[in-house]
């Protein structure tokens, strides 16, 4: 068999070990290959709000980027392309780990930026040859030889594109590549060589020695605990006879949460290879990236604009500058406790079955009515009827119920959680029949995360066995409940909505997983909660730094509180005693049946009323305008309307005139300032010509002196 057929041979039996991996699609089976629809991009993504992967968006995150046979100039590419926020990483990397006495590359980071951003562009026969051909011309510009023991040295200096004259450690490091690899490449220039070697058809020994079964299924295994499975639209563009199709289709990606980058998930691979002791060829980083990027098209790594989390926002500005090791550290047990908490979520969501019921609750985003698609300008500056929606995701039938209520309703407060919460246990979770529940929620305190909340699931224990309440770390909420708002919003987007009954049927036929609970002025479900959980127990000790509450019914009363998934509970008993009798299951029901009185409504937005009718209503249809919304103020709001604009205008003349005087001290301050120093300089100056003076003096009087001494 000649040397070309045991090449092929190899390289078919490749592709054959890699078209045998499990849920791989067929058309990213040949790495080598130019992936034709990756290239083209995801661009819609009707089900998913956060994450929208144009394909000219996809890619500013900097987290994935295909190249396309346009871009790079030919197959068998694998370049990866630096935008962003990966750019300004890997310089401020470059930057901190350079080791050089001189600091060569410090205060470049503008031109290390261009630098790279053009390297990445290249394909890596490009990038190679470039190299080669920089290397032949600096060792012909200012060569010295140095006489050694066994022969000659040849130095030279080193100078980077755009950037300028640099060490060799720092030379080779913007380049990608080891201080030996550019040895080697010397020695092929000496030996009238500048040009790359041919290739070969030969594979990458070490990338070709990798067992990718077992990367995929780690990567894959790694992304359903850490990552969130969205069902997306995904959009391929193909042009046949000069004309452009567009192909939509239904996919479910998994996204990453936008602390990950491809170093940090290539240090979670190693550290699992380290921790287990498991005997597995590692990849090197470009081939971990290259590999997965292609084997696993469906994970992805979220936008970083997505990130809400203000202490990842703090650590990674302070990363891209230069980080210590303390603050790394920081930052690694930051981002940890919130991968706990995750996998916690993912085991609640599989654990869900006819006896445990699992939910996740929380607010979502004002509404606003009238809400138009292509909204006029002078709306933009005007206070309209807001909308309030909490959804409740039930996990057990993948349903989420949407309660809408406007504002003249109720508000966005705990009683308002509680009332809504109670009444999706009572109409759902108790007539199924289910024994546990766990709930999920944000940590705000003034919704979710405070004792009124604790108090009323206490309440429920004498009808489940089991309740828990788990709050997600904050920043790092992404639930399937905001995946619901999305659909909402994206369905809202589009329509032209001017009453409420418009808006309570968009809501409702915005996706059909979700289900519709529409509160009305006059319902029986808004209850005033507080004075009544008061009543039956006492306040839980320090609340806010808990993640996670248990409470039992063999123990009623009893909470148990810990910090994290892995942390010791702390237990507290919230029973109150009255005449030294602990109150019991019995007195809590009571209570929560026969003393909980309605909420009261709010006040009515006098001048909200006034705003709609005389500046909104002229832009409403005729057929709309007898709508409730558009009613005109009637005396009373008017009269409450012009007081409060009043007390507007005189607060915002009384916080001028404050700020004038503020000015008008500091000038006179510094005026008085400036004087007292001119006078010290003046007084200065006159002491100064009064000594000059008498030393005068004294010197004429010495001089007569001398004079009648001498006669």
């Amino acid at each position: 068999m000649s040397k070309f057929s045991q090449v092929y041979q190899r390289r078919r039996s490749r592709l054959e070990e890699l078209a045998a991996l499990p849920d791989i699609p067929q058309s990213v089976h040949n790495v080598d290959a130019e992936n034709e629809e990756a290239a083209s991009g995801i661009s819609d993504c009707s089900l998913d709000s956060d994450w929208v992967p144009e394909a000219d968006d996809g890619s500013s995150g900097g987290e994935i980027a295909d190249s396309s046979e346009n871009e790079v100039g030919g197959p068998g590419d694998t370049s990866i392309i630096l935008i962003g926020e990966e750019l300004r990483d890997q310089v401020s990397r470059l930057i901190r780990e350079d080791k050089c006495e001189q600091k060569c590359l410090e205060g470049k980071a503008k031109e290390l930026e261009q630098l790279l951003c053009s390297l990445s562009q290249m394909a890596n026969g490009e990038k190679k040859q470039n190299i080669i051909t920089t290397l032949a011309v600096l060792m012909q510009t200012d060569t010295v030889l140095r006489h050694r023991d066994h022969g000659l040295r040849q130095q030279f200096h080193y100078y980077l594109p755009i950037v300028g004259r640099v060490c060799r450690r720092a030379w080779c490091a913007c380049y990608g590549v080891s201080t030996a690899t550019g040895t080697r490449y010397r020695t092929r220039i000496k030996e009238g060589i500048f040009s790359i070697k041919a290739h070969g058809n030969r594979l990458n020994q070490h990338a070709s020695a990798v067992d990718l079964r077992w990367l995929v299924s780690w990567f894959e295994e790694f992304a359903r605990s850490a990552g969130d499975v969205v069902p997306v639209r995904v959009r391929k563009q193909k042009t046949e006879d000069e004309v452009v199709k567009l192909y939509y289709s239904d996919a479910e990606y998994t996204l990453l949460p936008p602390y990950f980058t491809w170093d940090q998930l290539y240090q979670e691979m190693h550290n699992y290879v380290e921790q287990i002791r498991l005997r597995v060829r590692e990849p090197s980083p470009s081939t971990f990236r290259q590999y997965l990027s292609k084997l696993c098209p469906t994970i992805r790594i979220r936008s970083p604009r997505s990130n809400v989390c203000d202490v990842c926002s703090i650590y990674w500005a302070r990363m891209r500058s230069g980080a210590t090791a303390a603050e790394s550290e920081e930052f690694g047990k930051h981002t940890a406790a919130a991968r706990l908490m995750r996998e916690e979520y993912k085991k609640d969501l599989a654990s869900a079955d006819e006896e445990h019921a699992v939910i996740i609750m929380d607010f979502s985003q004002n509404l606003t009515l009238p809400s138009i698609s292509s909204t006029p300008s002078q709306w933009y500056f005007l206070s309209l009827r807001s909308v309030n929606m909490f959804g409740i995701y039930y996990a057990n039938e993948a349903m989420q119920y949407n309660y809408v209520y406007d504002e003249t309703v109720t508000g966005k407060g705990t009683d308002e959680v509680n009332s809504m919460l109670y009444h999706f246990i009572n109409r759902i979770i108790l007539p199924a029949g289910f024994r546990r529940l766990t709930i999920y929620a944000d940590n705000c305190g003034g919704q979710n995360k405070n004792n009124y909340v604790v108090r009323m699931l206490l309440a429920h224990m004498s009808d489940l066995e089991v309740i828990k309440l788990k709050f997600f770390v904050k920043g790092h909420t992404k639930n399937a409940v905001d995946r619901g708002f999305g659909h909402v919003r994206k369905h809202l987007a589009r329509l032209d909505i001017r009453t409420t009954d418009q808006l309570i049927d968009a809501v409702n036929d915005a996706s059909s997983t979700s289900a519709l609970v529409h509160i009305e002025a006059e319902n029986h479900i808004i209850k005033e909660y507080r004075n009544v959980a008061k009543d039956a127990y006492k306040n839980l000790i320090g609340i806010q730094k808990y993640q996670l509450f248990e409470m039992r019914e063999d123990n009623p009363g009893v909470v148990a509180c810990k910090k994290g998934p892995d942390s010791d509970a702390v237990v507290q008993d919230l029973r109150r005693k009255y005449d030294g009798i602990v109150t019991d299951a019995t007195r809590v029901q009571v209570l929560f049946t026969a003393h909980l009185e309605p909420l009261p409504k709010p006040p009515p937005n006098c001048e909200k009323i006034q705003t709609i009718y005389n500046q909104v209503r002229r832009y409403v249809p005729e057929e709309f305008i007898n709508d409730a919304l558009y009613d005109p103020p009637n005396d009373e709001d008017e009269r409450k309307a012009k007081a409060i604009q009043k007390a507007r205008a005189e607060k915002r003349k009384e916080a001028t005139k404050k700020k004038k005087r503020a000015r008008a001290a500091a000038s006179e301050s510094a005026t008085d300032a400036a004087a007292e120093l001119t006078d010290e300089a003046q007084g200065k100056t006159a002491h100064s010509a009064g000594e000059e003076t008498h030393s005068n003096n004294l010197n004429r009087q010495q001089i007569k002196m001398m004079l009648i001494w001498n006669l």
